[in-house]
């Protein structure tokens, strides 16, 4: 309780996640035991081939679940928001270096970003990480700025239709 009260008197943003999604109140109990997934030096370093295995296993089981695309990118909207949370509570509560936190926001918007182009199946895009984002400075209120390049060769109707998903 003291942990929540801690976010009620500091944020409204995650008074108002908790207050709308109050089994998050759990998380706050167990921030002592998971130790949050940080970032790498490249947006989507999975893709790229130098991370072997997914940071955040909900994201990695997202991709290959046989659930609907419906389902997807509702548990991916819901894992962001619990990631988010996550974050800005331990902001909130362990008090720790802003560049600590701009690092573990970064890592979950990479995550949930690259979770994402996997589901809209957007072979032959290339995503690239703009403003604070592509600099590692993302915060929980930052906008995701990415721009989304392909091949001359490619068939920009149907990429176009992946960017978008």
């Amino acid at each position: 309780m003291g942990r929540a009260l801690a976010l009620f008197e500091t944020s409204d943003y995650l008074s108002e996640i908790l207050i709308r999604h109050p089994e998050e109140i759990v998380t706050l109990a167990e921030l002592d035991e998971v130790a949050p997934p940080t970032g790498g030096r490249y947006l989507f370093e999975k893709s790229l081939g130098l991370a072997e295995t997914a940071r955040d296993p909900v994201f990695a089981y997202l991709a290959d679940s046989r659930a609907t695309q419906a389902e997807k990118v509702a548990l991916l909207r819901q894992h962001f928001r619990h990631r988010a949370f996550v974050v800005g509570a331990r902001d909130v509560i362990e008090l720790r270096d802003v560049y600590e936190s701009f690092a573990a926001t970064t890592a979950a918007a990479e995550d949930v970003m690259a979770t994402a182009v996997r589901l809209a199946d957007a072979d032959g895009l290339a995503v690239m990480a703009l403003g604070r984002l592509g600099s590692g400075e993302f915060d929980l209120l930052s906008d995701a700025d990415v721009l989304f390049v392909c091949g001359e060769d490619g068939d920009r109707s149907a990429l176009t239709r992946s960017a978008e998903r």
